[in-house]
């Protein structure tokens, strides 16, 4: 897919993906899935593309899809799951970001 926006291409051929999300939420008694994909371009900026549908009770209705340019630090918001997703983030690409912490038990006495 390929989109222009503010004359710049964002192509997700042609792009690297870097992080994916999918998460479900309640939209008009209807029951929606939502896959964000955030990727780089070789000029080394951020898009997400979010495609959204109902679950499968509605599999004749058709998807939306939104591109959104993001600058690095929403890029990595999106990464780290800073977002207020209702799911967690499956990291597509190392070395794009600073490493994420490991986990902690906070808590341990």
């Amino acid at each position: 897919m390929k989109r222009v926006i503010d004359g710049k291409a964002y192509n997700t051929d042609t792009a690297q993906e870097v992080a994916r999300a999918k998460f479900t939420y309640e939209k008009n008694s209807a029951r929606w899935i939502s896959v964000a994909t955030l990727y780089r371009t070789k000029g080394g900026a951020f898009f997400t593309v979010e495609v959204e549908k109902p679950d499968e009770a509605y599999a004749d209705s058709r998807e939306f899809v939104t591109f959104k340019p993001l600058s690095y630090d929403a890029a990595h918001k999106f990464a780290r799951g800073d977002l207020n997703m209702s799911a967690g983030v499956e990291l597509l690409a190392d070395g794009i970001f600073p490493s994420v912490p490991e986990a902690t038990d906070d808590h341990r006495p």
